[in-house]
């Protein structure tokens, strides 16, 4: 009998970002090994108008809750939700239950639905495998909830050292995320070259977590002789709660631009962004963005925490900065112009690491042991 995975994910609460990104890996990893029936909060999303091409059976969970960003995660929860949780969650057991054959496995990233699915391993006796996409914060009472959920697990997958490091307890195996490109991508894997105008750019949802506030503040510190010898523009790519803040620090400066949500952001790395700023002032737990960028020969310079410390350094320590810190933003910022032929050719060459093969043999290994 071929094994069906039953992946469960909620693109309702939060915009299409690196989790979505990594589920959809996921699905074009297994698709050609198993049967897969995806369950979603959302029919009406980002994430599901770009798994429209995939022939899958897609099936709907009972969700509750807005879109809306919070200060240290990008979704938050509210007082009905969490009064609805165990309703809503007894309804999506009854509706799982009804599509989990003998040889199924569960798949989520979603920590809400972990605890969903490890209900259904009790009552059923049903595995799963959950995919750690962000940072558990040890000292507070929800990670204690999450303890028991993740040991159940049949495999726990991490996606960076940092998060493999948070979850020790449980011995994930690490699996970085992938950089998944059509073929016509690859024509622009090559280093770049900077011109008199340099495009510096920030790529997220615009959240306080973020850091963008300090990316625009840095603009003051640029050192005056990289001003005379070259334009300096910053672009700020996404939308999300911080737009109005972060458009009155920066309304008396030009060369500040907000760009909005670009769905085809490769492109503006590949024809605009020469250098990409990630300022999040919370640790990132892989850092996709930095990631891309770099495929494309674009320089990353991150802020010093999280996976994106891990992974940037590999690079060039430099390209590291002070959390929160505008004035490093800008001694990176003029670090990496100064360097930037070296740092591009050395950035396109530590994606290649991350490219999409050796993620999905990876991937079916883990899916095939359970």
């Amino acid at each position: 009998m071929e094994k069906t995975i039953i992946i469960v994910e909620d693109s309702s609460k939060v915009t299409f970002g690196g989790g979505q990104r990594g589920t959809i890996d996921i699905i074009e990893s297994l698709i050609d090994h198993f049967d897969i029936v995806l369950f979603d909060c959302s029919n009406s999303s980002i994430f599901q108008k770009k798994i429209s091409k995939y022939q899958i059976e897609k099936r709907y969970l009972k969700c509750y809750g807005k879109l809306v960003g919070g200060d240290k995660s990008s979704f938050s929860v509210g007082k009905l939700e969490l009064l609805l949780f165990p309703i809503l969650t007894l309804w999506n057991i009854y509706i799982l239950r009804k599509f989990a054959k003998k040889n199924t496995i569960f798949y989520t990233s979603n920590k809400k639905h972990l605890l969903l699915l490890y209900i259904l391993k009790k009552m059923f006796g049903i595995e799963y495998i959950f995919h750690s996409r962000t940072f558990i914060d040890r000292d507070s009472i929800y990670s204690k909830l999450m303890i028991s959920p993740l040991q159940n697990a049949k495999s726990v997958i991490a996606v960076s050292d940092f998060i493999r490091s948070n979850l020790e307890f449980v011995q994930p195996k690490l699996i970085y995320d992938a950089l998944n490109f059509d073929e016509r991508f690859f024509n622009y894997h090559i280093p770049k070259q900077i011109g008199k105008t340099i495009i510096i750019a920030t790529v997220s949802e615009l959240l306080k977590l973020k850091g963008i506030e300090y990316f625009i503040q840095s603009y003051q510190y640029l050192p005056k002789s990289i001003l005379e010898q070259y334009t300096i523009k910053y672009y700020i790519y996404g939308e999300g709660k911080e737009r109005d803040y972060l458009m009155r620090l920066s309304k008396d400066n030009p060369n500040i631009e907000f760009r909005g949500f670009q769905e085809n952001i490769y492109q503006e790395y590949i024809e605009t962004i020469d250098i990409v700023v990630v300022p999040s002032i919370v640790p990132e737990a892989f850092g996709r963005t930095s990631i891309e960028g770099a495929f494309f020969g674009v320089v990353p310079i991150v802020s010093n925490i999280g996976a994106q410390k891990e992974l940037i350094s590999q690079i060039d320590t430099n390209l590291l900065f002070e959390n929160k810190n505008p004035k490093d933003i800008a001694l990176k910022i003029e670090y990496a112009i100064r360097n930037y032929e070296l740092l591009s050719k050395l950035s396109m060459e530590f994606s290649n690491q991350f490219l999409f093969d050796k993620f999905r043999k990876e991937i079916l290994e883990v899916f095939e042991s359970v």
